[in-house]
Parts: C-alpha cells; sequence; structure tokens
C-alpha cells in the first residue's frame, strides 16, 4: 500500500511545476515507448527464455509470451509472499532478491548479456555459503560454473555455436540457479511439515560472510 501511495505521489509531482496537457501528454507517449521497445524484444536477439526456445524449435506466439509472463509474475509474487513468512529476514531477503532477479533476466523482451549481472549478489552469497558454512564442493562448484557461464556468455556462446545467435547460455544459467533456487526454498519448507520446531539455517552470518569476500 505505502509502495502504490508513493508511485501516484512521485507521478503526481510533474504535474505541480508544468502543464498538465504536457505532462499527460509525456505519459502517454511513455506508455506508447514501452510498447515499442517490447515489440523489438520480440525479434529474439536478446538473451531471454523465449529467444533460448526459439533457438531450438520451440516458437511461441506474442499472445502466448505474455499469458507466461503474467502466470511466472503471479506464482514469482506467491513464492516471494512465502518466502517473507516463513523465512527468517536475512534468508528471505536474499531469496525475494534471487526471485526478481530470475523473473526480470527470464521474461524481460530487452534483456541484455550484461544485465545477467544483476544474478552476481544472490549466486555469490549462496557460493559463499557452500563453501564457509556446508563444505560442499559439488555446490560450490555448480554455482561457480553458472557465474563462468553468466559473465563470458558472449564469448563462450562464439566459441561454442559461433552461427547462432548469442542468445541462450546466459538464460541457460539462469535456469539452471533457478532450479537451484527452488530447491533452497522447497527444502525447509518440506521439512517444516514434519517438525514444527524446525527453522531454517541462516544463510551466513555476520563473520562467515566476512570471511568469504
Amino acid at each position: 500500500l505505502r509502495l502504490a501511495l508513493g508511485g501516484v505521489l512521485f507521478l503526481s509531482i510533474p504535474y505541480a511545476v508544468q502543464n498538465t496537457g504536457y505532462v499527460t501528454g509525456q505519459y502517454v507517449l511513455f506508455l506508447k515507448n514501452l510498447d515499442d521497445a517490447s515489440a523489438v524484444g520480440q525479434e529474439m536477439v536478446y538473451p531471454s527464455l523465449f529467444a533460448m526456445l526459439h533457438m531450438i524449435g520451440l516458437n511461441m506466439p506474442v499472445a502466448g509470451q505474455t499469458a507466461l509472463q503474467v502466470v511466472a509474475a503471479l506464482v514469482t509474487l506467491a513464492t516471494g509472499w512465502l518466502v517473507c513468512r516463513r523465512f527468517p529476514a536475512p534468508q528471505a531477503s536474499v531469496l525475494l532478491y534471487s526471485l526478481a532477479a530470475c523473473y526480470l533476466l527470464l521474461f524481460n523482451p530487452r534483456t541484455e548479456n550484461n544485465g545477467y549481472t544483476l544474478l552476481m549478489p544472490a549466486v555469490a552469497a549462496f557460493t559463499a555459503r557452500a563453501l564457509c558454512v556446508e563444505k560442499r564442493w559439488s555446490r560450490s562448484l555448480l554455482l561457480v560454473a553458472i557465474v563462468v557461464a553468466l559473465t563470458g556468455g558472449y564469448e563462450i556462446t562464439r566459441a561454442v555455436t559461433p552461427r547462432a545467435p548469442i542468445v541462450w547460455l546466459c538464460p541457460l544459467a539462469c535456469l539452471v540457479f533457478l532450479g537451484f533456487l527452488i530447491g533452497e526454498i522447497a527444502k525447509p519448507l518440506a521439512w517444516s511439515r514434519f517438525s514444527l520446531r524446525h527453522e531454517p539455517a541462516p544463510l551466513l552470518s555476520t563473520a562467515e560472510f566476512q570471511c568469504s569476500a
């Protein structure tokens, strides 16, 4: 509610310092610009989920893409709400950020390879926990591989598929991380059904995070 009221206030400020018709016209043009940008994004030259599917012959019409985007947004919202209710605040913050980043990167029609750096803080936190807390090298190697794929997406894609668009590696790495993330969310929730006293372990203590950094 506070975010909605703040948004209305923010959008109302220009009317106090400029002609009403001009401000309204700028907002209308802004919406048109968003529509034009979305149309350009349908060209399958940007590394998104739909472009990756397009490369393997799974072409989804624009209406189908929009429907899937809406459904994915609602699922992300519901999962974020559940995470905030069931996990300690520090862990919930990391999980919520990770979910939002995955949604934006996979379903935004104008995502670029360098935009996938949005995932780096989240991947870094999970990698630090795997190395410093859990001591699980297999998990650490998986997360490091995701980092390599995201940072070197352009060069790796050019080397592996030189004649194909550079649109598949980053969304693929993001999907792998999303699967990892779902597992991180599902395990504590599943265990909590068998033990009312179960509490998810904190992602990282302050000392452990400083050590890993």
